[in-house]
This record gives structure tokens, C-alpha cells and sequence, in this order.
């Protein structure tokens, strides 16, 4: 099947700029533009490339990336199919004596983002018995914890809102039994549909666990930051793999699911010069569910396609969002199309530029797309090189 076209615009004389513009101009404004062109200088040479690709494949991550540990947020929570829970160990600058009774102990989160069908979710505050890290931690390994000491509501909020909870009787353990400070679990009581995230301590607004106490009949308090936290992110038994769903490619970010697509070239020639590369997905809105994030796209070095072990460059492009709203999505990529061709012709993979705990998905028709007008584009405009002698 033809999956290709080339077109090529010769732009001959500066007489003749615009009705060339016009000729090759189509509704989705294929041409460069009068003033882009003209700064290219020789008018000669500038052609347009354009083809949908010949090859793409999506896959589901078994697991979530290994930056838990390094996240700007802390996510706890539920929804169908998926599970986040959330360990804080707080600093133990400044506490009060062993055998200081608390007036009170107040945890302060900041708000990030939120998802789900319902306003609240229930968590349960557990003392952890377990010394754990920033690594990631499998679901399996998650550290051991005791009965709620407490249930507290979180709700919904809106972007820095401020969210202050009490963990009295927890806090008061901690000053009494000074080695027990191994941290506080977060997780829901039950899967209810609603995950929220909340600023942690990589932010700039880390969460705060104020100590009020009296000594010697003066009000005293301290703040404390985090020394450590950490989210874990799983699946339950209703979890459905993102990927491989028919005519659509997928980009998650919470368990990562990325998409990879080879697209046909040009025949460059040696020291051609790519003045624009784009690359052009239609997003089926019904079948994704994000408020928004960003992409990146990357040069797979290897082949086969190996699922989740794809090995790709480290270079990203083309880093831009996409929300909710998107429709089409449009990424420039000139600076990938010469690494291509230098380098080999074996895919680009896009991914979540941050993988962050949550569920964001987005799902973009691909090249077997049920509408053949909303199959990816890579367009390419381009002067070619010298031809390359055997």
C-alpha cells in the first residue's frame, strides 16, 4: 500500500514565490510561508516531504518508572484499575523531649491535581515499622505498616490550595518512642475514584508537619519538612493494559505506556538541511483520560521493538503539551530528522516527558486509524545535500 507522497515545491525565481506558495498550499498550509523561504536564501532547492508511517506499536509498562523518589508530587488514592499510596518520614529537628505531651500535631499538603468521578477519598494514617527509601519500590515491597492510627478525608481542590490535616495520636508515638520514626503510610481505605497529588519535598512547596506543645507555660511549636518520601503506584485486579487497543496509538504516564512509529524518508543526500520537520497526531478525545501533560520523542537506537526495553537515545524533542482539549497535536522535530539519517531509520518513540504517579492517558489514532484522514503525518521541508557517490 502507497502510505507515502512526496512533494516537491522548486521555487525558481523570486518572480515566482508566491504562485508557487499558492500552488503548493493546502488547507493544512503545507508551505513554508513567503518570509521563511525567503530566508533560506536559494530559492532553488526547498521540497516538501510528506508520509504517514509505515510502522507503529504501543506498549504497557509493567511497572512504574524508577524517579518515584525524585518526583516534584506525592499521589495517594484510587482508581479503577489502579492503586497509589504514599510514604512520608519526617525530620526530627527541634522535637520536643521524649515524654513531651502534645497540644496537637498538624500534617500540611499542598495541592498539585486531581482525577477521578467522585470530590473525596478516605485514607488511613499508619504507622510504618519498616525502613524503606527514595528507590522505587515494587508494590510487593512496599513497607510494613499498622492499623490505621486514624482516617482523614481529602478532597479536591484547586492548583497551591493549601490542605491541613491532624495526626495527633501518631505524632504523639513518635516524641514518646523516639527510634519508632520509620514514617507515616498514606492509603486509601477503599477504591474509591479519585487520586489526588500534592506538592513533595523535591517542590518548592513541600508538605509540613507542624508540633504544638507548652513548655514551662509558653506556647511552642515547630515546622518539620520531609527527610524522605516516596509513592508507590500499582494495579488491582480490574487494571486493563492501556496499549493494543485497535486503530489507536497510547501515551500514559503513571504506569508508562509509549507508542513508537517509523516513518519512511527522504532521500536527503549528504549535507542536506532540514528547515522543518513536524509531526502531526489526531487524538480520539472519547478514549483518553488526562487533564494534561507533556510529550517527548526519541530516537530508538535498536531493533527489534522490544516492548517496555526499547532501547532509545537519550536526546528528547518536540517536548510540548497536551490536554484534555487537544485535538490535533502538531511537534517540531527538525532537530531528530538528521539524527535519523545519520544514525538509522529504526523508529521514534514517544513518551510522557515526566512520568508522573497518576492515570493521564491520551490516545491518538494511528496508521490502521477506522478514518485514514486522521493516521499520523511527518512533513519535512528540507534542501537536499549533495547526492552521495558510490
Amino acid at each position: 500500500m502507497d502510505v507515502w507522497r512526496h512533494r516537491v515545491s522548486l521555487l525558481a525565481a523570486a518572480t515566482l514565490l508566491a504562485l508557487g506558495v499558492a500552488a503548493c498550499g493546502t488547507q493544512e498550509d503545507n508551505s513554508l510561508g513567503l518570509g521563511f523561504i525567503a530566508e533560506q536564501g536559494d530559492f532553488k532547492a526547498v521540497q516538501f516531504f510528506e508520509a504517514e508511517p509505515d510502522t507503529t506499536d504501543d506498549f504497557q509498562a509493567p511497572e512504574q518508572s524508577s524517579n518515584a523518589g525524585s518526583s516534584p508530587s506525592v499521589t495517594f488514592g484510587s482508581q479503577p484499575g489502579y492503586l497509589a499510596r504514599t510514604l512520608i518520614q519526617f525530620q526530627e529537628s527541634f522535637w520536643p523531649a521524649p515524654g513531651t505531651v502534645l497540644d496537637s500535631a498538624r500534617l500540611c499538603f499542598s495541592y498539585d491535581d486531581g482525577i477521578g468521578t467522585v470530590d473525596t477519598v478516605a485514607i488511613g494514617v499508619h504507622r510504618v515499622t519498616t525502613v524503606w527509601t527514595e528507590e522505587r519500590i515494587a508494590p510487593a515491597e512496599f513497607p510494613a505498616f499498622l492499623p490505621p492510627v486514624d482516617t482523614l478525608f481529602f478532597a479536591k481542590g484547586s492548583f497551591s490550595d493549601t490542605v491541613e490535616v491532624a495526626i495527633d495520636s501518631l505524632a504523639q508515638y513518635w516524641i514518646d518512642n523516639p527510634d519508632s520514626n520509620l514514617g507515616v503510610a498514606l492509603v486509601p481505605t477503599d477504591m474509591t475514584d479519585l487520586m489526588l497529588e500534592y506538592a513533595s519535598r523535591n517542590s518548592l512547596r513541600p508538605p509540613v508537619m507542624t508540633l504544638y506543645w507548652n513548655e514551662a507555660g509558653r506556647d511552642t511549636s515547630v515546622a518539620v519538612g520531609p527527610l524522605y518520601d516516596n509513592s508507590v503506584f500499582s494495579t488491582t485486579g480490574t487494571f486493563m493494559p492501556l496499549s493494543d487497543l485497535p486503530g489507536r496509538l497510547t501515551v500514559g504516564r503513571g504506569l508508562p505506556a509509549r507508542s513508537i512509529l517509523r516513518f519512511p524518508l527522504p532521500p536527503l543526500g549528504d549535507r542536506a538541511t532540514v528547515h522543518r520537520a513536524t509531526l502531526t497526531f489526531r487524538a480520539d478525545q472519547a478514549q483518553s483520560s488526562l487533564n494534561n501533560f507533556a510529550l517527548r520523542f526519541q530516537r530508538v537506537t535498536e531493533e527489534p521493538w522490544a516492548e517496555d526495553s526499547t532501547v532509545v537515545d537519550v536526546v528528547a524533542y518536540g517536548i510540548a503539551a497536551v490536554s484534555a482539549e487537544t485535538d490535533t497535536a502538531e511537534f517540531n522535530i527538525e532537530g531528530l530528522i538528521p539524527a535519523i539519517v545519520e544514525n538509522g531509520n529504526m523508529g521514534i518513540l514517544v513518551r510522557a516527558h515526566e512520568d508522573r504517579l497518576d492515570t493521564d492517558y491520551i490516545r491518538f489514532h494511528g496508521a490502521d486509524s477506522e478514518d485514514p484522514a486522521k493516521t499520523p503525518r511527518l512533513r519535512i521541508w528540507y534542501t537536499p545535500g549533495d547526492e552521495v557517490t558510490p
